[in-house]
């Protein structure tokens, strides 16, 4: 059986076809695209600024580790595009707490500062994320935030920092 079509419905099936292949093609590179979530910024140790006489950046374990003592502090810079309320997430590995539960992150930027407690992580190698106490709210434009511990001992060796998230968060007293 032989099907005959006329000149116009053959350029109309062909340029369906072209149609179809193009938003195909196009709806697999988005699907590659990486996403942007502009409600989260993720602060990299290798990105950091060590003010620390015992501490360095481990290029194999992508972390800030050493002895961080209370006057010691580890800094990013970053930008905020959206203005609003944030949590401060500190992602870290201890093997053991010398501090027994009475140490604690401090992690200012600008005039605000929160804290959250340091406990052991299991070993070394086990990174956990650590919310801090209270969100923070950042304005839009260049940022800065200090990290460091609060203690009464000398500090916490082999103390390791991967990254520091910075995640959007409802305003403190709405649900």
């Amino acid at each position: 059986m032989t099907i005959t079509a006329s000149p116009n419905l053959l350029r109309i099936l062909r340029f369906s076809l072209v149609l179809t292949a193009f938003s195909t093609a196009r709806g697999a590179d988005d699907s590659e695209m990486p996403k942007v979530d502009p409600g989260r910024l993720v602060l990299e140790a290798a990105s950091a600024k060590i003010r620390a006489e015992r501490m360095e950046f481990e290029k194999s374990s992508g972390a800030v580790h050493g002895l961080m003592r209370p006057a010691d502090s580890v800094e990013w810079d970053f930008r905020v595009d959206r203005p609003g309320w944030y949590q401060v997430i500190v992602h870290y590995a201890l093997a053991a707490d010398p501090l027994k539960g009475e140490g604690s992150w401090k992690a200012v930027v600008g005039d605000q500062s929160r804290l959250g407690p340091i406990h052991a992580t299991g070993t070394g190698d086990r990174y956990l994320p650590q919310v801090l106490f209270d969100p923070i709210e950042l304005d839009t434009g260049k940022q800065q935030l200090k990290l460091s511990i609060l203690s009464r001992e000398a500090g916490v060796p082999e103390l390791k920092i991967r990254k520091v998230e910075i995640v959007r968060a409802r305003e403190p007293g709405r649900q």
